[in-house]
């Protein structure tokens, strides 16, 4: 196979690989906010749920998970829009998100309990 042939082979599977992953259904997790920073943008969950799991981004119990918070992610507490800053250490929350180069990008968080003082 020629240079322009192999070239254009790589190209059609880099795309549908790009493809593929653009069209991915999100990841939910579910747990407690252990850690919150409106500098970084980042919610770090502590996940409760499913036994160990061999997919990736699945959600195991125990597994300290950090989400990057982006400009489009919905943060909502109790179906209300809220702040980043709202969102407490203790709250039991559950996150939407997406793995994207080896981070995990929240489309949706959504805190179901508040933190407890």
């Amino acid at each position: 196979m020629n240079r322009i042939a192999m070239s254009i082979v790589l190209v059609l599977v880099a795309g549908a690989a790009f493809a593929l992953q653009a069209n991915e259904e999100p990841i939910v997790a579910n747990g407690e906010v252990v850690a919150v920073s409106s500098e970084d943008r980042t919610v770090t969950l502590e996940e409760i749920g499913e036994p160990a799991s061999q997919s990736p981004g699945a959600m195991q119990s125990g597994v300290k998970r950090e989400f990057e918070i982006t400009e489009s992610t919905k943060l909502t507490a109790s179906g209300e829009p809220i702040e980043l800053a709202a969102i407490g250490v203790g709250a039991m929350a559950e996150i939407h998100y997406v793995m994207d180069s080896g981070k995990n990008i929240a489309l949706e968080v959504d805190v179901r309990q508040p933190a407890t003082e």
